[in-house]
């Protein structure tokens, strides 16, 4: 883990998690992560996200067609088609072992993200934990009964929205590292990016879907101009500096090996 005093630019820490080897650990903490993933894929718990239009611009797009608009089929049906994909748990893992504590999560879904980031924490030896919030109650009931069966305790699941709970969250937990994976709308996600940079000290910021549609283009736009940023094409890490702005584009890790990220650009901070 970083000492979080230490005059290192925060996207030097994640470059450098990128690139480290797997090692034994590794392995085995992929391994328990991914048996969070396993454990929802069969549930045949009803899972109903409403008519929220929230929701049909984030969740919904696994929506049936008879269901209504907005709504969904199973539990286990939604983990198979939205838990994190391994290649993005594997770099959350990574990040959240290099740069420690606390976690935010805000949405935490299949809790499969969840466990990747707690996994690599504990990893660590970091004594802090990671503060999932979730605003279905279906989904952060499963998180709380998944995890446990896992035996990662290091969690703290928060059942609420983004717009009542998000900013208090950041004031509250301080995070170095902040995972979002939520409302996929420009406005309400840049309004949550702007409390928790102006909340938390030096931050990562790990920004699931950028490319998933215009708002999420426009987001990760605006964080390329204003934050050293790692481009994974589907997935995004921010991190804050005082110094010329950083752009970087990388591959996901392979199972066993690192990654690089390449230098693709250097600019003056926006104000």
């Amino acid at each position: 883990m970083t000492d979080r005093q230490a005059p290192v630019a925060l996207i030097d820490v994640c470059v450098r998690a990128l690139a480290r080897d797997t090692d034994r650990a590794e392995v085995e903490d992929i391994l328990r992560s991914e048996q969070v993933r396993r454990s929802g894929e069969s549930a045949t718990i009803p899972l109903d996200f409403g008519d929220d239009p929230r929701d049909r611009q984030d969740r919904c797009h696994f929506a049936k067609p008879d269901a209504g608009p907005g709504r969904g089929g199973t539990l286990g049906e939604w983990i198979r088609q939205s838990a994190v994909l391994p290649q993005w748990g594997r770099v959350l893992y990574r990040i959240a072992r290099e740069a420690g504590g606390p976690i935010l999560e805000i949405g935490t879904g299949s809790a499969t993200s969840t466990a990747y980031l707690a996994t690599g924490l504990r990893r660590a030896d970091d004594a802090t934990i990671v503060t999932s919030l979730e605003p279905n109650a279906v989904l952060a009931s499963h998180a709380l009964d998944v995890l446990a069966e896992a035996a990662i305790a290091n969690v703290e699941i928060r059942s609420g929205s983004q717009e009542a709970l998000g900013e208090t969250l950041a004031r509250s937990v301080a995070p170095r590292v902040v995972h979002i994976d939520s409302d996929h709308r420009a406005g309400p996600l840049l309004d949550l990016i702007e409390a928790i940079t102006a909340s938390a000290g030096p931050l990562i910021i790990c920004l699931d879907d950028i490319r998933w549609s215009p708002g999420m283009e426009a987001v990760w736009d605006h964080l390329t101009r204003t934050l050293d940023t790692i481009d994974f094409g589907l997935w995004g890490i921010a991190a804050t500096g005082d110094h010329p702005v950083r752009t970087y584009q990388s591959q996901t890790p392979a199972y066993l090996h690192g990654t690089t990220a390449t230098l693709i650009g250097q600019r003056p901070t926006e104000a």
